[in-house]
């Protein structure tokens, strides 16, 4: 399975440019998990009403209810 991680912290419509563009021009990719740290800022909720909105199968976001930096997001996101 060709799978995309998508870090975000504090940057929802950056991320949600980030994945738009994979979606776009990446046919071959299988799946994005987008992985929110921990943002506190409402990134988690714009992501998650991103994907609801535009019916994204192929994209699954995650909420960490701890920000552990950046190889411990990735992590997170890896254990899905």
């Amino acid at each position: 399975m060709n799978v995309a991680l998508i870090l975000n912290y504090k940057a929802a419509t950056e991320t949600i440019s980030c994945a738009e563009s994979l979606l776009i021009h990446c046919p071959t990719l299988d799946h994005i998990v987008v992985i929110d740290n921990d943002s506190q800022d409402g990134s988690g909720e714009v992501l998650e009403q991103w994907k609801a909105d535009h019916a994204l199968d192929k994209v699954t976001v995650l909420l960490n209810p701890k920000n552990n930096g950046y190889a411990g997001g990735n992590n997170y996101g890896l254990r899905w």
